[in-house]
C-alpha cells in the first residue's frame, strides 16, 4: 500500500463531497453579504449525485492512468490482478472518506455554522 493510493482516493472524495462543503464555505465567506448568498449557497446540495458522479469519474480515470503508466503503456487483466491491492486501497479510501465527510464531518460543521 502506498500513500499515493490513499491520496488519490482522498482527492476523489473531496470532489464528491464538495456538493455539501461548498455551500458551507460560501456562507462563511460571504456572510457579510446577507441572507441572499446563504439562500443561493443552500441550493447547491440538490446536485449531490452529480458531484458524486464527477468524483467517481475522476477516481476511475486517475486509477486507469496510474495503472497504465506503471505497466508501461498497456493495461491488461494481468496488470489488474497484479495491482489489485492498489485498486482496493484507492477505492476503499474513496468510499470511506466520502461517507465520513458527507455524513459525519459536514453535519457537525453545518450545525456549528447554522445552529
Amino acid at each position: 500500500m502506498e500513500v499515493k493510493d490513499v491520496w488519490l482516493g482522498a482527492k476523489a472524495a473531496i470532489i464528491s463531497s464538495s456538493c455539501c462543503s461548498f455551500p458551507i464555505g460560501l456562507v462563511l465567506l460571504f456572510s457579510a453579504l446577507g441572507a441572499g448568498s446563504a439562500t443561493a449557497a443552500l441550493k447547491i446540495p440538490r446536485y449531490k449525485w452529480y458531484f458524486v458522479a464527477l468524483g467517481t469519474t475522476f477516481l476511475l480515470v486517475s486509477l486507469y492512468l496510474r495503472l497504465r503508466a506503471r505497466s508501461g503503456g498497456t493495461c491488461s487483466m494481468r496488470d489488474l490482478r497484479r495491482e489489485r491491492q492498489t485498486i482496493f486501497v484507492t477505492i476503499a479510501s474513496y468510499i470511506i472518506l466520502t461517507a465520513l465527510i458527507i455524513y459525519l464531518v459536514l453535519p457537525i460543521i453545518s450545525a456549528w455554522v447554522f445552529g
